[in-house]
């Protein structure tokens, strides 16, 4: 479905109303401009709107055909059409060559690239579908503007506003407002400008939950060293996986612009991910500014393989830090100490105390009294059945009782001598004399009551 006009008047509008809008399998709608008119808009107002397998829609500025070249005169002013998409629900981009462009095409078309615009509760680019709006030939490219609660990209899906190396002309400005921006998978968000003859537009992101980027990017790119601002304003963004939001600055001369703002209240940076600008001369530009969002507090998580690096100024307001919690202090006691010392002069600081537990007495010489609130109740005894195995046991418990016991008292070993004939023999005292030594002890009845 096309309107293009090759003449000297501008292409018709394409306008679409439907529950449900669906592009499949190489379907092209297009109101561009060959001639010396406008382009026409496009406009689609649904429910639900789903493009894949090589479906486009197209309304930019061309070179004339070769028939109509000496007969038309292009004028400067003419205008490529805007992309207005209007779902109530979602806008999905699926697969390579799926795509919604605008702009300057080719390379000596004369005008000025026209708009998208995309309103929906959310949109979804996979699998590397694409927004697109740039200028190759004269005149400016335009803008993309996404209003979505939800908006994702993947499996290097992209959304662009640049100047090629062609280009004579500025580059147009994304701006992203959303609930919620997640991108991963070498999918990206570009503004820039690969020629001397125009300035990259700006880059805004404006998320008010969460900005996620998972191996992706944020990326602004000006040879002039003007332009290609990046701004993002979200109180959660978390950049992680190799990802990165960088500004690069002109390579060979001044950069004047070229910074990143970020505003937000808790920022992650980690597994070797990045934000940075780039300079050959930073005068005035190349710079990061964070702080927090909406004058609440910041607080900024980054990893050890991660960097923030500013080739301008690197401004950084974390109101709030992170204090490291009070460790206890530990006492450690040397046990061979405890054990030498005197329990006669130890005795003097201990205590016992009484808590009354009920049916135990107060008074170790006091017997036993009852508790009235308790009742207790008396299982009858049971003979127990005698079988051949508990013969056994008691049997072999026999034999163990006619080999007394050693009752020497077992010391441990605190080191060790040879004796005459070279035998190392194990000793309850300290050989070498540099350690506790311990005396012989008192038993607690036979220690002195002035002690």
């Amino acid at each position: 479905m096309n309107t293009n006009s090759f003449g000297t008047g501008s292409s018709g509008s394409i306008s679409i109303q439907a529950q449900e809008v669906l592009f499949d399998d190489q379907v092209f709608i297009s109101s561009g401009t060959f001639g010396a008119g406008n382009g026409g808009n496009i406009t689609i107002e649904t429910e639900q709107l789903t493009m894949q397998n090589n479906s486009r829609i197209f309304s930019g500025i061309s070179l004339p055909i070769e028939s109509e070249i000496t007969s038309v005169e292009i004028p400067p002013a003419r205008r490529g059409g805007t992309v207005f998409i209007q779902a109530s629900e979602s806008v999905v981009l699926d697969g390579e060559g799926t795509f919604i462009m605008v702009g300057v095409n080719e390379e000596g078309a004369i005008g000025n690239g026209g708009n998208i615009i995309i309103e929906t509760g959310r949109l979804t680019l996979s699998n590397q579908a694409f927004l697109s709006t740039s200028t190759s030939g004269i005149g400016d490219a335009g803008s993309v503007n996404v209003q979505a609660e939800n908006i994702q990209l993947a499996d290097r899906s992209f959304i662009l506003a640049e100047v090629s190396e062609t280009g004579v002309g500025n580059g147009g400005t994304v701006t992203i407002d959303a609930d919620s921006l997640t991108m991963r998978d070498q999918s990206a968000i570009l503004v820039g400008s690969q020629s001397s003859r125009g300035n990259p537009g700006n880059l805004q992101v404006n998320a008010s939950s969460q900005v996620r980027l998972e191996q992706a990017s944020l990326l602004a790119d000006s040879v002039t060293g003007e332009g290609g601002n990046i701004t993002i304003n979200s109180p959660d963004i978390r950049v992680r996986r190799q990802s990165a939001i960088s500004a690069i600055g002109s390579q060979s001369g001044q950069t004047f612009e070229g910074n990143i703002d970020i505003n937000s209240n808790f920022l992650v940076l980690l597994e070797n991910s990045q934000i940075f600008t780039s300079a050959f001369d930073p005068t005035g530009g190349s710079n990061i500014n964070i702080r927090p969002f909406e004058s609440a507090e910041l607080a900024i998580l980054q990893s050890q393989n991660s960097i923030i690096n500013a080739a301008g100024e690197l401004s950084i307001d974390d109101t709030l830090n992170f204090d490291p919690p009070e460790s206890t202090q530990v006492e450690v006691v040397d046990p061979a100490e405890l054990i030498a010392q005197d329990p006669c002069k130890q005795r003097g600081t201990s205590q016992f105390i009484i808590t009354g537990r009920g049916g135990i007495a107060f008074n170790p010489v006091q017997d036993l009294f009852a508790v009235p609130e308790l009742e207790l109740s008396l299982i009858e005894p049971v003979t127990p059945s005698v079988n051949r195995s508990s013969q056994r046991r008691s049997q072999q418990s026999k034999k163990r009782d006619n080999h007394p016991i050693d009752s020497r008292t077992i010391v441990p070993a605190r080191g060790w001598i040879r004796d005459e004939k070279g035998d190392v023999i194990l000793v309850g005292y300290d050989p070498t004399k540099t350690g506790v030594q311990r005396q012989p002890q008192p038993l607690p009845n036979q220690c002195n009551s002035e002690e």
